[in-house]
């Protein structure tokens, strides 16, 4: 069983005895509310369909605008509208989403890989601009950071240097320009590792 448009003439709603609104398919009643719950019901079914009524094994009714449709019980709402705007056979409207689907498809690849060339790009430009980067630590640097402390660690103030290193990690973009390079200890050192300066107490 596939969508299906219910005649006007086979459908209509009208007051009850009891104050309510019955929703009448070929005069059985098929749902039942409150006039409040009507005209809500009215003004969401004006916008997306709506399922209204009990579902039994075969099928259940879903309003849109001012018209009824029976579909299968296992149809969303999302279904119904679906093959509203598409009134198509179901191989129709398979091979329209397996389409859907490789066009998708087609663009994330796409995407994926503009975004790999970008990045290339990127990195080749500013490869260019500010030439590779590298770990090695001039030796300008060095000596600016051994007289800055007199010669002890710059976190612990009490052991001579032992080591240099980057106060803002080179991993996390720091340059080997003197006011990033510092002497240290080793043990003020290994405890600092990669970590920027305001991630750990200052010595070890």
């Amino acid at each position: 069983m596939s969508l299906r448009t219910i005649a006007d003439s086979n459908w209509e709603w009208a007051a009850s005895t009891r104050g309510t609104v019955l929703l009448v398919h070929l005069g059985n009643s098929i749902a039942e509310y409150t006039w409040k719950e009507w005209m809500l019901l009215r003004q969401l079914s004006a916008r997306e369909p709506y399922m209204v009524g009990p579902r039994n094994e075969s099928r259940q009714y879903c309003l849109y605008g001012q018209t009824l449709y029976t579909c299968p019980s296992d149809w969303w709402p999302g279904d119904v509208l679906e093959r509203i705007q598409f009134p198509g056979t179901e191989d129709q409207l398979q091979e329209i989403r397996r389409m859907a689907e490789e066009a998708h498809d087609r663009l994330m690849t796409s995407a994926a890989a503009f975004e790999r060339e970008a990045q290339k790009n990127l990195k080749e430009s500013m490869d260019k601009l500010f030439g590779k980067r590298s770990r090695y630590i001039p030796n300008r640097s060095k000596i600016a950071a051994s007289i800055r402390t007199n010669g002890l660690c710059m976190y612990c103030n009490e052991r001579p240097i032992e080591h240099f290193e980057h106060i803002i990690p080179f991993s996390k973009g720091g340059s080997n320009e003197p006011w990033n390079i510092g002497g240290s200890c080793r043990p003020c050192n290994l405890k600092k590792g990669d970590k920027m300066p305001w991630e750990w107490e200052g010595r070890a």
